[in-house]
């Protein structure tokens, strides 16, 4: 999971425009409290400084400030998305490359969301293993958390109709 992007030394504008689509750690609790659920955490910087203050009984696994600490950007975490079974996202550069690795990606967006992810649609065009999960208002991750955490208990459904067996893990963001 990843609730948001990169800290700021950035002008006011971007700045703004970042912390309009970072998600609070906590919106991700129900996602924690569903069994056989490991949350692993692809977040860097910035965000790691909502792990700190985490309800108690809301576990995140997280790889600190070692991720991607080397001069490749992106190749750890890159390798640690072809693990998890579902990244689970804001828009940052993480639904990017997960989608452009063809994981399965769900990204939260904010209610007017940057032109790429388009208006009214719940796929992408750019990135076919990818849904979209949308807020109805403005500043409303709970809603958005709601209906993903539904469409969660459905894919573990699924997966246990089949016969899928070991944890189901969480990416990027979470």
């Amino acid at each position: 999971m990843v609730e948001s992007g990169n800290d700021p030394v950035f002008p006011e504008r971007e700045v703004h425009q970042l912390i309009e689509r970072a998600i609070p750690f906590r919106e991700f609790y129900s996602l924690s409290q569903l069994p056989n659920v490991r949350l692993i955490s692809l977040q860097k910087d910035y965000g790691l400084l909502q792990l700190v203050s985490l309800p108690p009984d809301m576990r995140v696994e997280s790889f600190g400030d070692t991720l991607d600490a080397g001069p490749d950007a992106f190749v750890d975490t890159a390798a640690l998305m072809e693990h998890l079974d579902i990244v689970i996202t804001c828009d940052t550069s993480i639904a990017h490359i997960a989608g452009a690795l063809a994981r399965p990606t769900w990204v939260a967006l904010k209610y007017v969301p940057d032109w790429r992810w388009m208006l009214h649609r719940s796929d992408s065009p750019w990135y076919p293993t990818m849904r979209l999960f949308r807020q109805i208002r403005p500043d409303d991750w709970a809603s958005v958390f709601c209906v993903i955490t539904a469409e969660l208990k459905k894919f573990l459904a699924i997966r246990e109709e089949t016969g899928v067996v070991g944890q189901f893990r969480l990416g990027p963001a979470v």
